[in-house]
């Protein structure tokens, strides 16, 4: 297909490159499903992460499924092509680990399930540029047997970036399989799945070099190197994987939070699990930890980001950003350090706001995030402050709150892509604030008036359940009304007398 064939079609608009090419790719891509190759599984990754920069989550996915499927027929992920040239065997592996990286940055992303199974890889990792330049053979290490013994300098950054794309893959996935709700175990409970996974994360950290922890001097060495952005992702990844995996179990005080008696869960393990009842300090000094380091990384970079190639500006970047912001926020309405430590948490999180709002015009994906972060600040200002809304937009989120779109079952199989909604397509959203929280995040991409149902109604019941405090205030100005008549104050209910 020509530029002016994908005009006259609709594919592309007039003078838009970018949109030809995408249609030329998608039109390859569908000529070659059922036909893989190494070019094939190469077009619908670039497609896959084209329609994840442009929000069409589902898209994404589908598009890696079918790269990933792909390579899977042809067995990329072994080490069984030796008859092949050095350089056509290591670009089957970059292909291979590229499949790998949009799986699990996809399956964060667009809250979708992972589909490699990293336990059947037997590949090498990949080959360093020099040694791929000048198509010399390399039999490097795998990664299962990766160690920081072996220096960097020799193998590059790209195997290590991939070591802790393997493990942020396992934290972050931790949410994807419902957080709390799933994993009934403390992370602090030494038989817990997560207690090991952490203790696998705090040795990967405490492993890396000197030469390759987070510093600006190091950062310039990476950039004369040509790989500053995988240094700059490999740090936001190490400092990811702790928050995501720990912020379920941050304590709240909520009180519509009905965890306890949901699922079979105990009263005591929902202590554990992280409310008021079970503060665990170590967890906590995770959490915010790893987002001071995440919020290091972005004060250090937003300077440059006014550039087209600024390194800040990724994906990986942006769902550590709003996991950062979601600890900030949680310092500025939840824990009890005073006005100051409130003012700079809420400061962070504007500057945050603020990278994302400079991302907008290049990327439309950088709208959902935005929108993500005013959710979540929306939700813990009307969960812990008396300003609960007001005003015509609360108006209007407490209207549309109940109003789901109708489902038609003879449109439902016609549309090429139906809207997802709660109860189809969507869970029906818990009423603790974690789950609040959870679904607000990998809900980003997904569509924009379902975040806002779940939000609205959230609001609708904690101002249901603030009524009776707002009213005692209202009467003692105007007087109490007379208790004895046939409608009484309704601040009395019957099970309070």
């Amino acid at each position: 297909m020509t530029k002016d064939e994908a005009i006259r079609e609709g594919f592309a608009s007039p003078g838009s490159l970018s949109d030809w090419h995408a249609s030329v790719a998608r039109e390859y891509s569908r000529q070659s499903v059922d036909s893989p190759s190494i070019r094939s599984i190469q077009a619908n990754l670039i497609l896959a992460l084209r329609e994840l920069l442009t929000r069409t989550s589902y898209k994404a996915w589908t598009f890696a499924g079918v790269a990933i499927r792909q390579a899977q027929a042809l067995r990329l992920g072994q080490e069984y092509h030796k008859r092949l040239g050095n350089r056509q065997k290591e670009v089957q592996r970059r292909t291979y680990w590229a499949c790998f990286i949009m799986d699990r940055l996809i399956s964060h992303s667009c809250w979708r399930p992972q589909t490699l199974d990293i336990d059947c890889v037997r590949l090498n990792l990949p080959a360093p540029e020099n040694l791929f330049t000048f198509d010399e053979p390399f039999e490097g290490p795998k990664i299962q047997t990766l160690t920081f013994q072996t220096e960097v300098s020799r193998l590059g950054l790209a195997p290590y970036f991939l070591a802790a794309l393997h493990l942020w893959a396992q934290a972050t996935y931790v949410q994807v399989k419902g957080g709390r709700q799933h994993h009934r175990d403390h992370p602090s409970i030494p038989e817990s799945d997560l207690y090991h996974l952490e203790k696998k994360i705090e040795e990967f950290c405490s492993s890396v070099p000197p030469s390759m922890r987070w510093s600006t001097q190091n950062m310039r060495v990476f950039h004369h190197t040509g790989q500053q952005g995988l240094f700059v992702n490999f740090h936001f990844l190490i400092n990811h994987m702790r928050s995501a995996m720990h912020q379920e179990y941050l304590p709240y005080r909520d009180s519509t939070n009905t965890t306890a008696t949901q699922n079979g869960l105990q009263d005591d393990h929902d202590q554990n699990a992280g409310d008021f009842g079970g503060w665990d300090e170590k967890l906590v000094s995770i959490c915010i930890s790893s987002s001071e380091a995440i919020l290091e990384i972005v004060a250090e970079l937003y300077s440059d980001d006014r550039s087209a190639i600024s390194p800040l500006r990724s994906v990986f970047a942006a769902n550590a950003m709003l996991s950062a912001a979601n600890i900030q926020l949680w310092i500025r309405y939840v824990d009890t350090k005073g006005d100051a430590i409130w003012a700079a948490a809420a400061a962070k999180v504007d500057e945050i706001s603020s990278v994302f709002e400079l991302w907008r015009n290049q990327w439309p994906v950088a709208d959902a995030w935005s929108s993500t972060l005013a959710s979540l600040r929306r939700l813990y200002e009307a969960t812990y402050s008396m300003n609960i809304g007001s005003g015509n937009e609360s108006g209007n989120l407490e209207k549309n709150a109940d109003a789901l779109p109708a489902i038609i079952e003879r449109d439902d199989y016609e549309q090429s892509c139906l809207q997802l909604i709660e109860g189809n397509g969507l869970p029906d959203w818990n009423e603790g604030i974690s789950d609040k929280i959870r679904f607000l995040l990998l809900a980003s991409l997904e569509d924009t008036d379902a975040r806002e149902r779940v939000l609205s109604s959230s609001i609708s019941i904690l101002k249901q359940q603030s009524w009776e405090y707002e009213g005692f205030l209202e009467d003692l100005e105007h007087g109490f009304s007379d208790l004895g008549a046939e409608n009484s104050w309704p601040g009395f209910v019957d099970d309070y007398v």
